[in-house]
């Protein structure tokens, strides 16, 4: 991405991202670069082109009033999109929402974490029967999809069968080695709302590709809090920092 400091960044192959990126370039602030990152997103969206795409967006990092406030609960509508920076404070003078046959092929999931239990709530789950519609006797544990409306989905975790690792343990410390045998669980539910589909969608079949994008790491045992594109782009934040 083009910066201050960089006004013109040619194209790059994959394999120059990391230095790229480790010698300051390409890098913007959320706060202080906010134009140069809402003009990323609009290119992001692709909303010229008619390929089939899905945008995953991280709601903490996105939802700002001057990022894209469309993403926050109050504006949120699954078959009407506004585009990044949009100013919503006032429907009535805002400019028409774009929907699903402006934009041919575009996907867009919201993505919530549990940081704030008043906006992702914990969930237990409760044995049950399908035949005899009861309860049945068990330790309740739970994992999957729950589908809490038409468009909104909580992702869970399976729990393994112990877990004893420090909450603040870290796997970027070379001098502790022994960190990276370490087994973490994430018990904790993602909010998936699939905030705007194209026509004859199944929104659970995209929530349940999320949900599956968590657990299907092939070289590693432990599922993932985020789908793991997100996830790859977090631990690049660790390493960068």
């Amino acid at each position: 991405m083009p910066t201050r400091a960089s006004s013109y960044e040619p194209e790059i192959p994959f394999t120059q991202l990391p230095e790229a990126l480790t010698a300051q370039r390409g890098r913007i602030n959320a706060y202080r670069d906010r134009p140069a990152l809402v003009d990323f997103l609009r290119q992001a969206l692709a909303p010229d082109t008619t390929t089939d795409r899905i945008f995953l967006a991280r709601s903490a990092a996105l939802r700002q009033r001057d990022i894209w406030p469309w993403l926050q609960d109050t504006y949120l509508t699954p078959a009407a999109v506004h585009a990044p920076r949009t100013r919503l404070g006032h429907l009535e003078t805002a400019p028409a929402p774009r929907k699903p046959k402006d934009l041919p092929g575009l996907r867009i999931i919201r993505l919530r974490e549990a940081a704030d239990r008043n906006a992702v709530a914990h969930l237990f789950g409760v044995p049950f029967d399908e035949e005899t519609q009861q309860r049945t006797p068990g330790n309740g544990r739970f994992s999957g999809l729950v589908q809490l409306s038409d468009t909104v989905f909580y992702g869970l975790n399976p729990r393994p069968d112990q877990n004893q690792t420090p909450l603040k343990i870290t796997k970027l410390d070379p001098s502790q080695p022994q960190n990276a045998t370490w087994s973490v669980h994430n018990p904790r539910p993602l909010e998936i709302v699939t905030a705007f589909l194209q026509d004859g969608d199944d929104p659970a079949e995209l929530a349940m590709y999320v949900q599956v994008l968590r657990r299907s790491v092939l070289h590693a045992a432990n599922d993932t809090v985020w789908p793991w594109l997100i996830h790859c782009a977090d631990l690049m934040t660790e390493y960068l920092v």
